[in-house]
């Protein structure tokens, strides 16, 4: 019965992204890099997931004790523990090869390179401290919008980039993904986010979006250019970078006033 099974498909699908993404407990079988290619149609649904309790979070500390700066670090915290660093470690990585590597070869060696270098740290930090003063906003209010949208910016960047650029080896985990994700699952990854980011923040939220994706656009490029395609590593580093261009878009050009973005902000 196809008509039952689409919604049971969207689900399953949408579970898998959620598991692949977080560390929520979610059941299931292990996930299939076919199957996962499908699921990142809904990776901005799960941007939505992550960010509505980082966004609880950084209210909570700020309200307790009235400080936006505290707010902010407590997103970052609230951030690492829902998504386990996943992203930040790709960042990281990504980094230590960028900076480390003085040629192709050598940079995806060190990328693959468990162990962190300096420039992964200074890289990680940086992200850290970037991350909590944009979260923080202009000191006075938290831009709650932005801190809310930002992860479904961030994943529907990293949905973009998995389709749109060559994988840059010629196996691993990532390789399997990249193939089993195209143009399909970007186009309903796209709509989920600007339906998202309209129904949250209005115009502004889309103009969030958009400026997401040109840099994400930008710095997926770079790496292309660099390293001959894109890794693993580079999709977090991809959705981390368009995450702080959200967040830091929220911040100079407040969401509107649209009635879930208003609610939003009443109860923050």
């Amino acid at each position: 019965m196809p008509a039952a099974s689409c919604p049971a498909a969207t689900v399953r699908r949408f579970v898998l992204a959620v598991r692949f993404l977080t560390r929520l407990p979610m059941p299931g079988p292990d996930i299939g890099h076919e199957e996962l290619g499908k699921a990142a149609a809904y990776f901005p649904m799960v941007g939505l997931v992550v960010g509505a309790p980082v966004a609880a979070a950084a209210a909570a500390v700020a309200s307790l004790w009235g400080d936006p700066l505290l707010g902010g670090a407590a997103a970052v915290v609230a951030n690492a523990v829902i998504t386990g660093g996943l992203h930040l470690d790709g960042l990281m990585d990504t980094c230590d090869g960028l900076f480390g590597g003085h040629t192709r070869e050598r940079a995806l060696e060190i990328m693959r390179d468990p162990r962190v270098g300096s420039f992964g740290v200074l890289g990680g930090g940086t992200a850290i401290l970037v991350r909590s003063l944009l979260s923080a906003g202009s000191g006075t209010a938290i831009p709650w919008q932005g801190i809310l949208l930002a992860p479904v910016v961030g994943r529907c960047a990293l949905v973009w980039t998995v389709a749109s650029f060559p994988y840059a080896r010629p196996e691993g985990t990532g390789k399997a993904f990249s193939g089993a994700t195209g143009g399909a699952q970007w186009g309903v990854a796209a709509a989920w986010a600007a339906a998202l980011c309209a129904a949250v923040a209005g115009v502004p939220g889309l103009a969030w979006l958009g400026a997401g994706w040109l840099v994400a656009a930008g710095v997926g490029w770079g790496i292309r250019r660099r390293l001959g395609g894109l890794t693993g590593d580079s999709y977090g580093a991809v959705t981390e970078v368009a995450e702080w261009v959200a967040l830091a878009a929220a911040g100079l050009v407040p969401g509107a006033g649209c009635p879930l973005g208003a609610a939003l902000n009443a109860r923050l």
